[in-house]
């Protein structure tokens, strides 16, 4: 008896390599001390070390894909095992809607990804991380800048309004915008999983569930001894493409073209002619201001967690740190990231949960006001770019000011900034009891509640710039001589803005999972509550009456402005759902949602969201199991639910009011007005879009690891929220009145996905994954002006969007030509002028009123949709391989079949004397080149008008991420005593490998946006 006592008190360290039937070292295979929840997982290299609190007893060894296997002990300290194929590949636990199910039984469609996939890869947002790895999730960048925004998707879209997904982080439904920022804020190192709801399996988010949802589970601690990991990299960054503009001497040429063109007598007189001195001096003249303000990059990221605890209690905590350095001075994002979690089974049958999280982000560039309010510090670049290559930026220390409306370099030298900050707070608490006189049943209760402040800033101030004395024939050489200065006001202003919000959900539930004999039995009940609110101030004041005083009182008091606003909403839900299986072959889930939302009057304010599903694991039945030996799993699902989306502002039911600026009257400050919202009509009668959602799947396992993956759906909504003053005539006075439930729109389509994992020999093992998507819409019922209908411009019946321009000729090359074209027709015109040789020829195709009647000249009524939207086909392409230690994957996109892409309005309009452009425009037609690529460089006619002259095909294919690792054996790392050591190498959009506009970046709307950044990134990761 004392010697048994003796044994259980010891602790023994258990290693071992974990391997797959040939050999090759198996990653991530759990090894689980049995009866205990002591647990940890192999590396790299398939090794594992383990603390046993008992030199008897089993270690479970279990792997997505493979049969677990349970080992004795025995007293050993070093234990090797190989792991046999699974005829069931089925057995990952998935997050799904309240709750977590094993795949095999998973009815909808549901992406998954492991974040340990991308745990390497250094991102402002989570979400781009996203990019390419799972079928029917689309993700968006439209600006490189640091800290850029990111835009996440799922599916087609079913209607015209808002439909974006929501975000459900540990169970807490995070409100609005803040789950999109939440859920970015995230760090790899902290998640535990992503799900993404893509059918009706939203059905339990009601009236939120439109756009799909965003599921993550965070890291929660294990049992056993402490372990802690520290990963930390450092990176460069610098523009995957920025667009080649005209030189000084090409430029001079093309203006000096232009005006022939524009003013054929009397051109050599106009002041923007540049002369032949002039142009001699222009070939030694390369002024770039982007070079002088573009500068080093990097990008810094630390993240360190720690897990453990006994069989009663665990912890995890963890914090990370993100700084991104931009390319130009004063661009700047950095974010920081802390959770705590404690789990603690305070009896056999009672488990208290306790999370703490906290985040923080802040984002500064120079203020620009030709920004416009855009964060890209799109006009900011654009002058830096499009300055023309004669104008110095200095001359002896002085900005030099010369017609161009900006000087973005003295902008940042003047010191002038916007900055936000954020911070957030969150604490989920919960109480779970199994209940241990009724098997299966447990009782569960949780608050979660969030707390948020931004606060913003603004110092904007004014500039001098100075204009020299010039010279050349025709003054456009300049000299270090001072002619004048100039004050740029860039707004001359400070401004404060603060706002505050908080959300709680008080959720209690009902649980009950029971198997008897071949039948299990699941049901689940839910009460949820929520409310949100939100307060927001801001104050402001102008022109700078100190310098170098960034408050209030540096600025007159006779300008100032102050103002506020404030939201809330509510909800009230009721949540069910029943699973029942028989023999692991036949399934059925049914749920509902019955919510209740303040956003709506109380008459229409509650709804039903019902969904139910079906499945059949074909590879379980006896007669496919004796007659397909190459297959192990094969499973077939149907599923049909009711979503919604209540994407309104709140309580338009009722009448509102808000602030608007006001005059200065009699000097003594900025009055702010009040005004009606929505004209001062409410809307009574308002209530949710909602959608029926279909979805048909198939699952495949073949026994040589290849796993596909298939669904296809459909989609109606109806109900959507339209404001009808599109179809009411100016007469009736209304612009802005409230939406009501009108419009009806269908999508429809397919994603799926394939994977293989294979291995050469014992040491080398590859793996190979796609998926792709494919999806169209169509409009069904919409309000539009009467006089659309019927024409070309009516939306209904088809799928929304599309782009509108003018069908090309050519341009007009030869004498010829334009003599035959006019004969043809006397009195033709292009946009009201007399064609001429350079311009722009194109079809004439209709008359007024939208009619298909040629009229005999080109105008307005010619457009027509060029490029209608059309389902896009895209995939996403990840390959792996890893030899011993080292490990290399990549991501590649490929997507835009089918589609085209259009020139960017600001790269049609050819350059000027005050503005360069793309250096395409160096072939532009003139008499000494009539067989240029491009229209001659003018604004005559429809050049510089959206037209087929300007398209191209669509397709992209971009190589995303490339990712290498190394671990150290551990022959090297038990030498230093640190149990694992990993060294990484992360590169980020490196290739556009096919991009059929050349001339920019095809994920940039305009050619002079902040470039998307190409990085480089090393890092160590560490655990002990």
């Amino acid at each position: 008896m004392i010697g048994k006592y003796l044994q259980a008190g010891q602790e023994k360290t258990i290693t071992g390599r974990v391997t797959d039937d040939k050999g090759a070292p198996l990653i991530g295979v759990t090894v689980l001390v049995k009866g205990t929840t002591v647990a940890t997982a192999t590396n790299a290299q398939g090794d594992f070390s383990i603390a046993t609190p008992q030199i008897g007893g089993n270690l479970v060894f279990s792997f997505i894909g493979f049969e677990p296997q349970d080992v004795s002990i025995n007293g050993r300290s070093v234990i090797n095992v190989s792991l046999a194929p699974s005829a069931n590949q089925m057995e990952e636990v998935v997050v799904v809607g309240y709750g977590e199910q094993k795949r095999a039984n998973v009815l909808g469609a549901v992406a998954t990804l492991n974040p340990a996939e991308v745990q390497d890869i250094p991102a402002a947002n989570l979400s781009t991380l996203l990019q390419g790895r799972m079928p029917g999730v689309n993700v968006g960048q439209s600006s490189g800048r640091p800290g850029a925004g990111t835009s996440l998707s799922i599916r087609t879209r079913g209607s015209w309004t808002a439909e974006e997904p929501l975000y459900v982080i540990d169970g807490f439904i995070r409100e609005g915008g803040e789950g999109k920022e939440a859920f970015d804020l995230l760090d790899p190192s902290e998640v535990e999983s992503i799900s993404i709801l893509k059918d009706a399996a939203a059905a339990v988010y009601g009236a939120r569930g439109a756009g799909g949802v965003v599921l993550v589970k965070t890291k929660t601690g294990k049992a056993g001894k402490a372990k802690i990991n520290y990963s930390g990299s450092y990176g460069i960054n610098d523009a995957r493409q920025v667009v080649d503009v005209l030189n000084a001497y090409d430029h001079a040429l093309l203006v000096n073209n232009r005006l022939r063109i524009t003013n054929p007598t009397n051109y050599a007189t106009n002041k923007d002619w540049f002369t032949d001195d002039e142009l001699d001096q222009f070939k030694t003249l390369d002024h770039n201001w982007l070079d002088g303000a573009w500068g080093n990059s990097s990008t810094v990221r630390h993240t360190l967690n720690m897990s453990g605890g006994s069989n009663r209690v665990r912890y995890f905590g963890g914090g990370s740190y993100y700084k991104e350095n931009g390319n130009l001075e004063g661009a700047q994002y950095q974010k920081y990231t802390l959770r705590l979690g404690l789990d603690a089974d305070i009896t056999d049958n009672l488990t208290a949960s306790f999370n703490l999280s906290s985040n923080n982000d802040v984002d500064r560039r120079p203020f620009n006001r030709e920004d416009g309010g855009n964060d890209a510090m799109d006009g900011t670049f654009e002058s830096l770019l499009q300055t023309p290559r004669w104008i110095p930026s200095y001359i002896n220390g002085l900005p030099v000011g010369y017609n161009q409306y900006q000087h973005a370099l003295e902008i940042t030298n003047r010191g002038g900034y916007s900055k936000s900050e954020a911070t957030s707070t969150v604490v989920n608490a919960a109480l779970e009891y199994k209940v241990p006189f009724i098997q299966g049943l447990s009782l569960k209760g949780s608050y979660n509640q969030s707390k948020r402040s931004a606060d913003g800033k603004s110092y904007r101030l004014p500039y001098e710039l100075y204009s020299f004395v010039m010279k050349g024939g025709n003054n456009h050489i300049f000299t270090d001589e001072v002619a004048r200065t100039t004050t740029v006001k860039n707004d001359n202003r400070i401004s404060f803005d603060h706002t505050t919000s908080k959300n709680y959900q008080l959720n209690a539930n009902v649980a009950y999972n029971r198997s008897f004999g071949l039948h299990n039995v699941g049901a689940l009940l839910v009460y949820e509550q929520s409310e949100f609110e939100s307060e927001n101030f801001d104050a402001l004041r102008e022109d700078i009456v100190v310098e170098d005083f960034e408050q209030f009182g540096g600025f007159s008091a006779d300008k100032d402005d102050v103002r506020s606003g404030a939201a809330a909403n509510g909800r009230m839900s009721y949540v069910g759902r029943l699973n029942y299986r028989f023999d692991e072959r036949y399934l059925l889930e049914a749920s509902f949602r019955y919510e209740g939302s303040t956003k709506f009057p109380p008459e229409t304010r509650w709804g039903l969201f019902p969904a139910v599903a079906v499945g059949w694991r074909i590879s379980e039945e006896s007669f496919f199991k004796d007659n397909v030996g190459f297959m192990n799993n094969l499973k077939l699902r149907l599923s049909a639910g009711v979503v919604g989306n209540d994407g309104i502002g709140s309580s338009q039911w009722v009448r509102s009011y808000s602030t608007t600026n006001g005059a200065y009257l009699g000097g003594s400050g900025l009055t702010s007005a009040i005004q009606n919202r929505n004209e001062g009509v409410a809307s009574t009668g308002v209530t949710w879009e909602k959608s029926s959602s279909f979805n048909g799947g198939i699952e495949l396992g073949f026994v040589n690891n290849i796993r596909m993956e298939f669904d296809a759906y459909y989609k109606n909504t109806w109900d959507i929220l339209d404001r009808p003053s599109s179809s009411l005539p100016q007469s009736a006075g209304f612009k802005n009145i409230p939406s009501v439930n009108y419009g009806e729109m269908e999508a429809w389509g397919y994603d799926g996905s394939v994977g293989y994992t294979g291995n050469i020999g014992k040491d080398f093992g590859y793996d190979v994954g796609v998926n792709m998507s494919w999806g169209k819409s169509k409009v069904l019922k919409k309000y539009q002006s009467p006089g659309v209908e019927g024409t070309w411009e009516d939306e209904i019946g088809r799928m929304p969007g599309g782009e509108v321009g003018y069908i090309a000729k050519g341009i007009i090359r030869t004498q010829e030509e334009l003599d035959a074209l006019l004969e043809a027709n006397p009195n033709y015109t292009i946009k009201g002028r007399k064609p001429e040789l350079g311009m722009l020829d194109f079809v004439d195709v209709g008359g007024p009123n939208r009619s298909n009647e040629p009229d005999g000249k080109i105008d307005g009524n010619d457009q027509r949709i060029i490029a209608p939207a059309v389902a896009s086909l895209g995939f996403g392409i990840n390959l792996g391989a890893s030899y011993k230690g080292f490990r290399v994957s990549t991501n590649l996109g490929l997507g835009g079949f089918g589609t085209y892409s259009f020139y960017d309005k600001e790269a049609m309009r050819s350059p000027s004397a005050t503005l360069n452009g793309p250096s395409f425009w160096r072939d532009h037609y003139s008499a000494d080149n009539p067989n240029a690529a491009y229209p001659a460089p003018t604004d005559y006619g429809y050049n510089n008008e959206r037209s087929t002259f300007w398209m191209r095909d669509g397709l992209t294919m971009n190589l995303n991420i490339v990712n290498a690792s190394y671990q150290f054996p551990k022959s090297i790392t038990e030498k230093i005593g640190v149990p694992e050591i990993r060294i990484y190498f992360t590169g980020r959009n490196l290739w556009r490998i096919i991009n059929s506009l050349e001339y920019k970046d095809p994920s940039l709307s305009r050619f002079n946006s902040y470039p998307m950044m190409r990085s480089f990134n090393f890092g160590l990761n560490i655990s002990i």
